[in-house]
């Protein structure tokens, strides 16, 4: 019988289920199950930019700023895991260019401040980083929960 037997998904994000924290305490009696809940965030950080849907591909580009700003976000609530935020932010950087939005430095639409240029990345390959980012850091929490039991 698996541990997670009996306990109702909450929802759903890109297939994989997430579990209610309150079934999660009781099912590891006294474990703290943040992992599940960090790599949920991870997963809804990526749903929220538009690069992971439920129902559909992904297609089109999104701005590399956006992207990067998100990976600071997570990486400032998760700091345990920094180097993983760090080097998908480099990955982010290095990532085939899917353009640059150059705009009018007169135009109504240029905020002051604001760069002139956009650099562009695909929307796929984005989608991929974030999903990878999310078993990493899964994968390295479980890890350390083993270590620890041991």
């Amino acid at each position: 019988m698996s541990e997670w037997s009996g306990v109702r998904p909450s929802c759903t994000v890109t297939g994989v289920m997430q579990y209610s924290t309150e079934k999660a305490v009781d099912l590891y009696v006294g474990r703290n199950p943040t992992r599940w809940r960090i790599t949920m965030n991870i997963m809804d950080v990526a749903q929220s930019l538009g690069i992971v849907v439920s129902n559909a591909t992904v297609t089109g580009t999104i701005d590399q700023q956006k992207v990067l700003g998100a990976l600071v976000e997570l990486e400032e609530d998760d700091p345990a895991h920094a180097d993983l935020y760090v080097a998908a932010a480099e990955h982010v950087r290095s990532a085939r260019s899917a353009g640059m939005e150059i705009h009018d430095a007169n135009s109504f639409q240029m905020r002051p401040g604001a760069e002139e240029a956009t650099q562009l990345r695909y929307r796929s390959e984005m989608a991929d980083l974030f999903t990878d980012l999310a078993i990493d850091v899964g994968l390295r929490r479980h890890n350390q929960e083993l270590v620890v039991v041991a």
